[in-house]
């Protein structure tokens, strides 16, 4: 030990004459084995990835020989191995581990392993075994095994040589080596050399961490301890430096994303905002049309009232082959569609009447295919082919039986508009379970059971920005006024959403159109029965209060000619003088009259006289808050003008069902819709839109 401490207290002279010999010894020992093993390795490898990249060709050869159990097509593929004189033999396993083809240098004899082994290469005294697995190009599947067996003695006999050469030579280098340590003995290198290198690395990576060995206390050991102690300052103020950097970095980050998260948020409450315009924009565009026709539709239904009444009349009163009733019937169903628009924007507006109940959607598009719009329409349009194809079940929904043909109708005409020059339209029902949930046009529909209708054409078709806007009021790519009034599709959206339904648009420019309407289904033991037809002619008395002298004239005419005792009078305080005097079997009460005393006013009046008569709102205008109280107050029912004679036939007779005598005699039942209009038996309450 004290020996030891002396040599490193000793001068570099010293330590460079003992070092030097013996670092020459030790490298030129060194050298030789680093050779000789560089050399013994690389004749391994050299000769492992030769045979081994042979090996994996024969294997992939192979691969149809095992699949189609080809032993002769096996053996000519490991004969290539003839062409490696150190591949002593070769076999092929199957799957199932049996030697299937096997090859052998004619001047060895081998055994080969019973069972094959999984992928490996294994050195084995002065032999080379390669396992490799075979397999289909890009499969997974090992349809056999290949066994390599390799000589490696060639290559030790190298190595040995090698080792004989460097043996003669190691004496020679040795004494060289003596020679130039005692040239350098004088000079102080290795030290000097070293710190020199760990001073360009740290000046080259920063990385203030490195330290210098200190190997004795001599000049170049003092000098190695400051150069450490002044790498060690520098590596406290560079942590703390980088310490600062990181704080400031993580701050940047966190402001970072809180402004991207603010970025996010306020896009997010702006697009909100914009969709939110959108629908106050399209709400006050709606109220503003609704306001717009709640105000007209009294007065143009009161007006439309005598052009639907009095051709029934007339027709009646004309003999069957009178050219005339052709032109009266043509007045009758134009006014019709006249109500039929006002009752449009209605709908649009939200101020349409429903009466929900349990409906087929198979009859109800049946009854719209036998109807006469249907055939003028068809007929009209003579190059178009029909094609309907209907469910066998009844597709029960829930629905009100006017408004659902209204939205089939409109679609129907939609489809034929688009084809002005033929094509093929189709109609289809079916009912379909969604197992989950699926978009639609008009939000996402929930899983489940649907009754569906399909409307298809083979038109021109739409483009896509052209489909997001369809269903707004009046955005039509047909000319208004020669094929419709831009409310088509828009009546279509807004009677789909009140009956809980969806609707999805598939077209292209070119390719046509297909809509298709989904609504939840019901059981359709739930669809009531059909009434049979009843009379519409009576003798009992009816009182007819209407501000309209028009519209008590129509009434009076309309009903006296179905064998009615009418009495009219203008407005309620009139009315409930002739009812404390007088009797009658029904009321017919508008109400839209005088704003002090309106129709709902002179209804309440008339209960507090009671006095037990049924009563029947008729008004042009829609069934709105007011018209709802008098029925949730008792009133029979509710029929919109204009009417015709079958209509307010039909009405009377329902709402006359209602008195106490008539009830007495059978039990109240719901009754179909009249001209659209929800009808229900006197004191029941009223479906929710």
């Amino acid at each position: 030990m004290t020996n030891f401490s002396y040599f490193q207290d000793a001068s570099l002279r010293k330590k460079l004459v003992f070092l030097s010999m013996l670092s020459s010894g030790f490298a030129l020992t060194l050298a030789c084995c680093g050779i000789l093993a560089h050399a013994y390795i690389s004749a391994r490898g050299n000769v492992t990835n030769d045979i081994t990249e042979l090996g994996e060709f024969v294997a992939q050869s192979t691969t149809a020989a095992l699949a189609f159990n080809q032993k002769n097509n096996a053996r000519e593929n490991l004969a290539i191995f003839e062409f490696k004189k150190n591949v002593r033999a070769a076999g092929i396993y199957n799957e199932n581990g049996t030697l299937f083809a096997t090859y052998t240098r004619s001047d060895v004899e081998t055994t080969f392993p019973p069972h094959p082994k999984p992928k490996s290469t294994r050195f084995h005294g002065d032999r080379l075994l390669i396992f490799l697995p075979i397999t289909h190009k890009g499969d997974s599947i090992v349809l056999g095994t290949l066994f390599i067996e390799a000589d490696l003695g060639t290559n030790y006999t190298k190595i040995a040589n090698y080792l004989k050469i460097f043996l003669v030579i190691f004496p020679f280098a040795f004494l060289i080596s003596l020679l130039f340590s005692s040239v350098l003995q004088m000079r102080i290198s290795k030290p000097i050399t070293e710190l020199t290198n760990i001073a360009t690395r740290v000046s080259r990576e920063k990385n203030y961490a490195i330290r210098a060995y200190k190997s004795s206390n001599d000049e170049v050991g003092q000098l190695i301890a400051c150069f450490n102690d002044m790498l060690t300052q520098i590596q406290k103020r560079d942590k703390q430096l980088q310490e600062a950097n990181e704080l400031l970095e993580r701050r940047v980050e966190e402001r970072v994303e809180e402004l991207k998260r603010e970025i996010a948020e306020r896009r997010q409450l702006e697009e909100r905002e914009r969709k939110l315009q959108q629908k106050l924009a399209r709400s006050e565009r709606m109220e503003s049309l609704g306001i717009l026709a709640g105000g007209v539709a009294h007065d143009l239904n009161n007006i439309l009232g005598p052009l639907v009444g009095y051709p029934d009349l007339i027709i009646e009163q004309l003999p069957a082959d009178s050219p005339v009733i052709r032109e009266l019937e043509t007045i009758r169903d134009t006014a019709k569609r006249a109500a039929a628009v006002i009752q449009d924007l209605l709908t649009l507006a939200r101020r349409s009447s429903y009466k929900l109940q349990v409906i087929s959607l198979n009859e109800v598009i049946r009854n719209y295919c036998n109807s006469p719009d249907f055939e003028e329409r068809i007929t009209r349009s003579n190059k178009i082919k029909l094609r309907i194809s209907l469910d066998e079940q009844p597709l029960a929904m829930q629905g009100s039986t006017p408004h659902l043909s209204q939205v089939i109708m409109n679609l129907v005409h939609n489809a034929i508009d688009a084809m002005p020059r033929g094509g093929i339209l189709k109609i289809k029902t079916s009912f379909e379970y969604l197992p989950t949930k699926m978009h639609a046009f008009n939000g996402t529909m929930p899983a489940g059971y649907y009754a569906t209708c399909t409307v298809s054409d083979t038109g021109l078709g739409m483009r896509e920005e052209d489909v997001e806007r369809i269903f707004e009021p009046f955005y039509t790519q047909k000319e208004l006024g020669k094929s419709g009034t831009g409310l088509g599709l828009a009546v279509v959206y807004g009677v789909i959403c009140d009956l809980k339904g969806y609707i999805s648009v598939k077209t292209s420019p070119g390719r046509g159109s297909t809509f298709k309407v989904y609504f939840p289904a019901e059981s359709p033991e739930a669809i009531p029965t059909k009434e049979k037809n009843t009379p519409i002619n009576g003798n009992e008395s009816i009182l007819i209060i209407d501000d309209d002298a028009s519209q008590r004239q129509l009434g009076k005419k309309l009903l006296s000619h179905l064998g009615y005792r009418v009495t009219t009078c203008e407005n309620g305080r009139k009315a409930l003088s002739l009812l404390r005097h007088n009797h009658y079997d029904l009321i017919i009460l508008d109400m839209i009259m005088e704003p002090e005393f309106d129709g709902l006013d002179t209804y309440r009046a008339i209960r507090a006289l009671d006095i037990h008569v049924p009563c029947m709102i008729a008004s042009g205008f829609s069934e709105n808050d007011r018209v709802k109280t008098a029925l949730r107050l008792g009133a029979a029912l509710y029929i919109r003008k204009p009417y015709s004679l079958m209509e307010i036939g039909r009405a009377v007779r329902q709402a006359l069902a209602t008195s106490p005598a008539a009830q007495k005699q059978a039990p109240a039942r719901y009754s179909v819709s009249v001209a659209g209009t929800g009808i229900r038996p006197s004191g029941g309450k009223k479906p929710e839109n």
